[in-house]
């Protein structure tokens, strides 16, 4: 959604990190913020009635993996900023289908396990699998 939404022009898009409703086990915090450092609008935000949203009520190891994926957006940001001014003089949005970027592969309109952003960065995330799901369901 949020690549189309930048195809369609709307390119100021996140997604709700690390999940807008429920308690999501530490696997889904931990590659919700590693994906979600990559996506233009990146913040925590959840249901108003989540109890533990907070990123410091979290374990050491999620908190360290928070910690670390914020780090790395900081590492980042002049190259974000330039992608964004980029968006706004040319409309071309900052995280890109592959197909956007090389209009000449035609194998690459069924790729949606991957992204770039900006020009120069391939972002490949460990998405959460169904069997991930279920294990996390298991735990509770």
């Amino acid at each position: 959604m949020i690549l189309q939404n930048g195809v369609g022009g709307h390119f100021f898009g996140g997604a709700d990190i690390p999940g807008f409703i429920g308690v999501p086990s530490e696997e889904v915090w931990i590659r919700m913020y590693q994906l979600g450092m990559y996506m233009p609008f990146f913040r925590a935000h959840c249901d108003i009635n989540s109890t533990v949203r907070e990123p410091w009520l979290q374990t050491m190891r999620v908190q360290a993996a928070i910690r670390d994926a914020i780090n790395r957006r900081y590492d980042m940001i002049h190259y974000i900023y330039t992608a964004f001014r980029y968006a706004t003089k040319t409309g071309v949005p900052i995280m890109r289908t592959m197909w956007h970027e090389f209009p000449d592969l035609s194998y690459l309109t069924t790729i949606d396990s991957q992204f770039m952003l900006g020009d120069s960065m391939l972002v490949a995330p460990k998405v959460i699998t169904p069997t991930d799901v279920l294990e996390a369901l298991k735990m509770q």
